[in-house]
């Protein structure tokens, strides 16, 4: 009894912490990140962390998740829109439409999941029935299309926002990104990473990140200006190991930039 509550006790006490574990996170991300010798460094606040990672999910939780795009894009404009590099600021301004059209393209990928699966499961049962002893192989077909359609479905949002993202993030007169991630390449990828983490017991996930960025990196494009060329570096000292260990509790993804 007591077990309980004392995780209940610590479960409760980490929900005001978290925010500032995120921003601490993201500060670590961001300023270890340079581009000729300029770091990037990270302005949100403890504030801004708690209204959009919990306030903000709250939110999509009463209203049936139906406004979750929303609220993913609310958290990708904070994480992102508080980047400076150098002294100055990006800017961020996706469109809530698109998220709403990439959670659309999701819905329909999953109705065709279920079909499949409650198919498959059907076929399978039919099979089976009269049979005294029940091969357990004969659900290796539906777990094998489970397994695929939830990297599919992960694959379709990410590829379709990273593109998204990356085409509205700027700064006036410094940077803008151009990204060419094709649902297919991305979908590739993870399902390699899943294969190599899944038969190394977890040995190859510093690898698998090392896949999945480069192939971020080769379908993005940076424009740059000559005003990169007068930046200079805003960033001072070291960051802590405390926000290290906080990036990676949290596992900080800006491969977008």
């Amino acid at each position: 009894m007591v077990e309980p509550m004392a995780a209940g006790i610590m479960y409760l006490a980490l929900i005001p912490l978290s925010p500032w574990l995120i921003v601490q996170g993201l500060k670590f991300t961001y300023r270890n990140t340079a581009y000729r010798n300029v770091r990037f460094d990270f302005k949100g606040d403890y504030m801004g962390a708690l209204y959009h990672f919990i306030v903000l999910p709250l939110v999509a939780a009463v209203t049936l998740y139906l406004a979750l795009p929303w609220v993913i894009k609310k958290i990708h404009q904070f994480m992102f829109g508080n980047c400076e590099y150098g002294g100055e600021k990006l800017q961020l301004n996706t469109s809530t439409g698109q998220y709403y059209k990439a959670a659309l393209v999701v819905f329909l990928v999953s109705i065709v999941a279920f079909i499949l699966i409650a198919s498959s499961m059907a076929g399978t049962l039919t099979t089976m029935q009269g049979s005294e002893a029940p091969n357990p192989l004969s659900f290796l077909p539906i777990i094998l299309v489970m397994y695929f359609f939830s990297f599919l479905v992960q694959s379709v949002f990410n590829a379709m926002i990273r593109n998204h993202i990356a085409e509205s993030l700027k700064a006036d007169e410094l940077v803008r990104f151009e990204s060419r991630i094709t649902v297919a390449g991305y979908l590739g990828i993870t399902l390699l990473n899943a294969v190599l983490i899944l038969f190394t017991l977890g040995l190859a996930f510093p690898a698998a990140k090392v896949i999945k960025m480069r192939y971020i990196a080769s379908k993005t494009t940076v424009f740059l200006t000559p005003r990169i060329d007068h930046m200079a570096n805003q960033v001072e000292g070291k960051e802590s190991a405390f926000g290290e260990e906080a990036a990676g509790m949290f596992d900080t993804d800006l491969s977008i930039v």
